[in-house]
């Protein structure tokens, strides 16, 4: 793949994060945050990110590429021409319905 300028391509990803969060009532569950960030293929350098307690979802991979498209500190920002992710499945298996036979 070719990258010809800053944001005619990104890339977006979403983990866990290795970090708990504990509330402060004991009766309340511990919460795991998750990571969504948007990078720049042509400069490597983060344009957008989004952490919640939520895994990934639709609202999460938006709030991140908000943050992208607008103007940041690094100059680097504008509605991206493409925008790639990778394979895999948030649960590490892909959904019945959605297996290729």
């Amino acid at each position: 793949m070719s990258v010809s300028r800053p944001t005619s391509a990104v890339c977006f990803d979403a983990t866990a994060v290795d970090a708990l969060s504990q509330e402060a009532k004991a009766s309340m569950p511990s919460l795991r945050p998750h990571l969504t960030v948007f990078f720049d293929l042509a400069t490597r350098m983060p344009l957008g990110h989004h952490v919640g307690f939520e895994p990934l979802s639709i609202e999460s991979a938006l709030l991140a590429l908000r943050q992208a498209v607008h103007e940041t500190e690094w100059n680097a920002s504008g509605c991206p021409t493409e925008i790639l992710s990778d394979a895999a499945h948030p649960n590490g298996a892909p959904d019945s319905d959605a297996r290729s036979e």
